[in-house]
This record gives structure tokens, C-alpha cells and sequence, in this order.
């Protein structure tokens, strides 16, 4: 499944090494994109290097809303994604700005 091949990459993306990362990051957004040494460009880099990092604790606030919270969305009529969007995500949010300061 997508979920499945999604998880693989990160997993994946978290066992490379920071040099293997940095020497993506000068050749992808130093050379191709042409943005030069700037703050950016390490930015960008520094993103993909904590990306793993940020999916697991966003997954794990996702994971964390009870099951009864998504049952009264259901109760309430609202459709998956209205569900989602509505109650899920703001419960949520702390937990996941958590992780993106992080």
C-alpha cells in the first residue's frame, strides 16, 4: 500500500548519515536549484534531515486521539475527512507543534 511504501522511504531517510544529507543538500539546493551557500539552502537541507523525526511524532499525535472522538464525529454525521479536518487535527495540534519545533 501507499502508507506502507511511505513509512519505507522514512525509514530508509532516517539511517543515512548527516554527510550523505548534507552532500544531497549542497548538490540538490546549492547546484541545481542554484539558491548559492545561504540560509535556505541549510534550511532546506536541515528539513530533510529531521523529516523522519517529524512524521513519527505527527503520526504518533494522529494516533493518540481516541477512537471515541472519531466515533462521535461519526455519531455527529460527519464524513471522514469532515471528521478528520474537524476533530481529529485540532485535537491534535498541540502535539504536532510539538513535534515541528522539535
Amino acid at each position: 500500500t501507499v502508507t506502507g511504501l511511505i513509512r519505507t522511504t522514512i525509514e530508509i531517510l532516517s539511517s543515512l548519515p548527516s554527510v550523505v544529507v548534507g552532500l544531497f543538500g549542497y548538490l540538490f539546493f546549492v547546484v541545481q536549484f542554484k539558491l548559492g551557500f545561504s540560509i535556505l539552502s541549510g534550511a532546506f537541507a536541515l528539513t530533510v534531515f529531521n523529516l523522519p523525526i517529524l512524521t513519527r511524532s505527527i503520526e504518533e499525535a494522529l494516533a493518540n486521539i481516541s477512537d471515541n472522538q472519531r466515533e462521535a464525529g461519526y455519531a455527529l454525521g460527519l464524513s471522514r475527512w469532515e471528521t478528520v479536518t474537524k476533530i481529529v487535527v485540532p485535537a491534535a495540534l498541540p502535539s504536532i507543534l510539538t513535534g515541528v519545533v522539535m
